[in-house]
């Protein structure tokens, strides 16, 4: 459902305008092949944290005038281009300020790749003791109400099983979610 060449346009620009990182407290988004944009304070490299706000992708879509902006409805893509990059890429937007929680959210019906949660993955490992990870799928209905699908998944022990288990009840609400399309199609 996404369109490639959009896609291919919106990553390439970000990347370079924003860099990448390893470091889960710097990383803005998480793209589909895992990497993550440095959104960290490029005047001051070595401070470990999120310097820019989720909503600087504007820029990107200033940089490329011939994508169209998506018409606000509601409470739909209000949020300065977070939602309409979210949608257009299948990025994750991410959030790992806390050494206790790590929050992603995607635009249905974008699903986490592969690379995506094994940098969700890394991102738990690296931050240990995460106690938290919260995934959110939100998507607009046809009013612009703007509704979210919540997982969460405690950290105790292990860092990299609440990731396996949490993965497991995305794919089960996918499948659940493509069986519903397919009834009513």
């Amino acid at each position: 459902m996404i369109d490639e060449e959009k896609q291919d346009k919106l990553i390439d620009k970000a990347k370079e305008i924003f860099g990448i990182t390893d470091s889960c407290h710097k990383g803005g988004y998480i793209l589909p092949d895992g990497e993550m944009l440095d959104f960290g304070n490029k005047d001051v490299p070595e401070l470990e944290t999120r310097y820019l706000d989720h909503s600087e992708v504007w820029q990107i879509y200033d940089a490329l005038p011939e994508i169209e902006e998506i018409k606000k409805e509601g409470q739909c893509f209000a949020r300065n281009y977070n939602d309409q990059f979210l949608l257009e890429t299948g990025t994750i937007r991410l959030s790992a300020v806390s050494h206790y929680l790590i929050t992603g959210e995607m635009f249905q019906p974008n699903f986490p790749t592969r690379k995506q949660m094994e940098t969700l993955e890394y991102c738990n490992c690296m931050l240990h003791p995460t106690e938290e990870i919260i995934m959110e799928f939100a998507k607009c209905d046809d009013e612009g109400h703007y509704t979210p699908k919540n997982f969460t998944e405690q950290v105790r022990d292990d860092c990299v099983e609440p990731i396996n288990d949490l993965n497991s009840k995305i794919n089960k609400w996918k499948s659940e979610q493509n069986r519903i399309s397919d009834k009513e199609s």
